[in-house]
């Protein structure tokens, strides 16, 4: 029986899932039985709310969590490396375990270092990155993933131009409309769920929160796009990439294994960042939209431009054969400090199974 309590365990979850997700949607549960901590798909509450259990974006978050509980562990001088299954269980779908085993450690009593902190969504001053840490983010490796770093301008200028295409094509797509405005928080109430996008994180300009509660409805944002609403939006959406300081691209193999070692990755990444006070916004619709291409779910009439997109990612990314952009991160250093993202309670994740 291992020495680990369950108060110790539940702080490793409670560090965990500050680690980033889909839409902020954590699609994961944690069962410990007093010797390992499982880790599932949370079927019952995520199902058809954000992507699937063995979607890369699913996967690169599974990364950043097994790699914030692994880095705890091995502060506390008791690692435990996570070993996966990947399987379907009747309660939906568990991907592995950590091995929580032998004498308690004692460093368990102390703070857990800062987790990386929330995505800012706001403005960035021009200052520069300092080198050396330009120097550390290429240089990080996981697997067969790396981290490009981007920051002349004329590259960032070429990223802001993926992005707005990209989004051009999520906001004509209702499907992916239906999921951004299922995972929207517009009030307090609903905020304090603890899941989701809080508007107030989104860095929107005066009356935009009121504008994507009018467009909630399809019908409402077809007629819009009809307008040219859709090109208007995916500028907001854009325009910071472009004034961005630095964009960092997180690259690696195009399967399941990729997924989650860029899921790593990431979040080494945005921990050495946060480490030097830059601030981080991620942005997954480029590879959102690619992997909707690939795995025809893009809708017949914007498979043409969606195309267009793949290819122009390629060659701007320079992706080598079997590789794959997972993530767009622009990073700077904030004019204002953000408002931060909220989590669900430990009880809707954290569930003890048998006895310690």
């Amino acid at each position: 029986m291992s020495a680990w309590t369950q108060e110790t365990v539940a702080r490793l979850v409670r560090y965990a899932q500050l680690s980033p997700s889909a839409d902020n949607m954590q699609p994961f549960c944690f069962q410990w039985d007093g010797r390992q901590l499982r880790i599932a798909y949370d079927q019952g509450r995520v199902a058809g709310h954000t992507f699937g259990p063995e979607a890369p974006a699913t996967l690169l978050s599974l990364g950043t969590t097994v790699e914030a509980i692994e880095q705890a562990t091995r502060l506390w001088n008791h690692p435990a490396t996570f070993a996966p299954t990947f399987h379907d269980t009747p309660d939906g779908f568990e991907y592995g375990a950590l091995q929580l085993e032998g004498e308690l450690p004692p460093e368990s009593g102390q703070p857990l270092p800062d987790p990386i902190r929330h995505t800012d969504r706001g403005r960035y001053s021009r200052r520069e990155l300092p080198s050396a840490l330009v120097q550390r983010l290429r240089a990080g490796v996981q697997g067969g993933c790396r981290m490009a770093v981007h920051s002349d301008r004329a590259s960032t200028r070429a990223i802001a131009a993926l992005v707005q295409s990209a989004s051009e094509l999520r906001f004509q797509t209702p499907e992916l409309h239906a999921w951004l405005m299922d995972s929207l928080r517009f009030s307090e109430d609903a905020a304090a769920r603890g899941d989701g996008l809080d508007v107030r994180t989104l860095g929107l300009p005066p009356g935009g929160a009121l504008m994507l509660r009018c467009l909630g409805n399809w019908r409402r944002m077809a007629f819009f796009n009809r307008l040219g609403g859709h090109r208007a939006m995916a500028g907001i959406d854009a325009a910071p990439v472009a004034k961005a300081p630095a964009v960092v691209a997180v690259i690696g193999p195009d399967d399941r294994d990729g997924a989650l070692d860029a899921g790593r990755l990431l979040y080494r990444g945005w921990t050495w960042l946060n480490e030097e006070g830059v601030a981080v916004h991620p942005y997954y619709v480029v590879s959102d939209q690619v992997q909707r291409l690939r795995e025809g779910s893009m809708p017949q009439a914007l498979r043409e431009r969606a195309q267009r997109l793949q290819a122009e990612t390629a060659r701007q990314m320079q992706l080598a054969p079997g590789e794959h952009l997972y993530m767009l991160l622009r990073v700077g250093y904030a004019k204002a400090a953000p408002t931060p993202s909220r989590r669900l309670p430990l009880s809707r994740v954290f569930e003890v199974r048998g006895g310690e």
